[in-house]
């Protein structure tokens, strides 16, 4: 049992940091282009740039990651170390962006093992359902 505990907290803190690399690549796409990857961008859900990190699909036309590669911003693809990459909301799994408002605040999201499952976490946040929808119970915000 503390075999399995100690492992995931050693994929939290992975989680953790990767969303820390992701925030990195956002602002400094931001210090180059101007934007983190919005509506237009071609990238993410509908090509609006938000939505799952690293899916490509016909609704994906290109990964938000692949984008932030393509700019120069991020070296390789971050994946959860699950291996999550997938839009399964159900396995929660995998990393998301969402950005909303005026000023434009941007939030990347994880689901963490050892932090409780909450309904309210993410209330407050561009993307209010993703802690019941998809399971979400971390975020940072990007700006």
């Amino acid at each position: 049992a503390s075999l399995n505990t100690a492992r995931s907290k050693a994929r939290d803190a992975r989680r953790k940091s990767d969303l820390n690399q992701i925030r990195t690549a956002l602002v400094m796409h931001f210090t180059e282009y101007g934007n983190y990857i919005e509506t237009g961008s071609g990238c993410g859900y509908g090509g609006n740039g938000w939505g799952w990190l690293n899916v490509q699909s016909v609704d994906y036309p290109k990964s938000i990651m692949q984008c932030l590669i393509d700019a120069g911003v991020a070296k390789q693809t971050i994946i959860d170390p699950t291996g999550g990459v997938d839009s399964t909301p159900t396995s929660g799994y995998s990393y998301m962006k969402y950005s909303c408002g005026s000023p434009v605040k941007t939030y990347v999201y994880a689901k963490l093992e050892t932090l409780p499952q909450s309904t309210t976490v993410t209330d407050s946040t561009c993307c209010p359902y993703c802690d019941e929808g998809y399971g979400m119970n971390y975020y940072l915000l990007i700006q």
